[in-house]
């Protein structure tokens, strides 16, 4: 199983759409998620990911995935950490 369908089994929520879909970035209102606190990506990259990978996933709210990325994570966004160190 890859990470993407690990994740939507374990945490469907954390995929759940909100927020304004009026910006101009196709991935407005989407969840995105982060690698390692880097920037953000599509979801559609999980499915690269093997789940042996993952070391834990968070899920940041709209409000905070603002603060952390910007107003194009105002869907959301998913932490993917892939080791135990944190920035």
């Amino acid at each position: 199983m890859d990470a993407l369908k690990a994740i939507r089994y374990l945490r469907p929520s954390f995929f759940r759409t909100s927020g304004q879909q009026s910006f101009s970035n196709g991935s407005a209102g989407q969840v995105q998620f982060s690698m390692d606190f880097g920037p953000l990506r599509p979801l559609s990259e999980l499915a690269s990911l093997r789940t042996d990978l993952l070391y834990e996933v968070r899920y940041l709210d709209p409000s905070d995935a603002q603060n952390r990325f910007g107003v194009n994570a105002n869907g959301g966004a998913a932490i993917v950490l892939l080791s135990n160190k944190q920035p």
